[in-house]
């Protein structure tokens, strides 16, 4: 129903579309020729452009046409007074860049040959260490931290002095010890 009165209330105008048209198809005249004053002026600055890239580029031609490049005899005399000084200093020369090379070379030789035995020493002591190991777990023994070595060693003490003081109780210890031992052997 709203719709209704919206069309209603609106009615259809000819008159008013056909001058709205008018002043639209006005301003997009404007529009255009703006657009084509405004590519009119671009072409005479492109055409001014190009003239002058073409008449700087045939004076650079010229310039360097008649450019002439010349050494003088003073000139042609020094040059030639340097080639005898070079005569006399090329043995040297020579000498110079092979004791220079030579050194770079017995750097490189050396720090390979370092790192090599480095690698090697470093291989050696671990195999010693190896050996080490197996010879001590061969005779049965065992490495032992220090604190837990005197730590073994304090209860071993305790132990003894108890068994002087405890001589009755020491034989209820000495049973209860070798039945441990028997029933741990009895586990393996």
């Amino acid at each position: 129903m709203e719709e209704n009165k919206n069309q209603n209330s609106s009615k259809f105008d000819p008159q008013a579309i056909v001058e709205d048209m008018k002043t639209q198809g006005a301003a997009l005249k404007r529009e255009i020729q703006k657009i084509q004053f405004g590519i009119s002026d671009i072409d005479t600055k492109l055409e001014e452009t190009e003239t002058f890239i073409d008449k700087s580029l045939k004076e650079f031609k010229d310039t360097i046409a008649n450019t002439r490049i010349t050494i003088s005899d003073e000139d042609v005399k020094k040059l030639d007074s340097y080639k005898d000084f070079f005569k006399h200093y090329k043995p040297f020369l020579y000498i110079s860049v092979f004791a220079l090379l030579s050194g770079l070379g017995m750097s490189f030789f050396g720090v390979y040959s370092g790192v090599k035995w480095y690698k090697e020493s470093v291989r050696t002591k671990q195999e010693i260490r190896e050996e080490i190991f197996r010879e001590i777990e061969s005779k049965g023994e065992t490495i032992v931290n220090k604190e837990q070595l005197e730590s073994y060693e304090y209860q071993n003490k305790v132990l003894k002095a108890w068994k002087k003081s405890n001589p009755k109780d020491h034989e209820k210890l000495s049973i209860y010890y070798q039945g441990y031992q028997a029933s741990e052997k009895g586990k393996k």
